[in-house]
């Protein structure tokens, strides 16, 4: 007979056990917000301090569409299958665990290559 495993989870200060179901929904949830975090921390510590400014000042409004048009011509040097990564990731909004299935690599590797994609970025956006 199967010894029941006990799974807890943390709900401020305090430990509750639960079900392995709600214990996986919960670890799932978990998972797509820390990724989802990644990306966006990625993101913007690729942009000035001050990209999110007021649009309706000028000088920021200026300032955005150079980096658009900056970031625009970073990721035309990027390769196809960077592109690729890149374009499934930010405008499809796949998880990385998803891609990573898809294209038959861990999720680590995924995550990897990730990470030096942004660094080429910032590179030719000289960032």
């Amino acid at each position: 007979m199967k010894k029941k495993a006990h799974r807890y989870i943390r709900i401020g200060n305090e430990k509750v056990e639960v079900d392995i179901a709600v214990y996986r929904s919960f670890n799932s949830l978990r998972k797509q917000q820390l990724t989802e975090n990644r990306k966006y921390r990625a993101i913007t510590e690729a942009m000035p301090n001050d990209e999110f400014a007021s649009p309706y000042n000028l000088e920021d409004e200026v300032e955005r569409k150079l980096l658009t048009e900056q970031l625009n011509n970073a990721l035309k040097q990027l390769t196809d299958e960077e592109y690729h990564l890149i374009y499934e990731l930010f405008y499809l909004g796949k998880s990385e665990r998803a891609l990573a299935s898809e294209l038959c690599i861990s999720h680590t590797a995924l995550g990897k290559r990730f990470d030096r994609i942004i660094e080429k970025l910032r590179l030719y956006m000289k960032i």
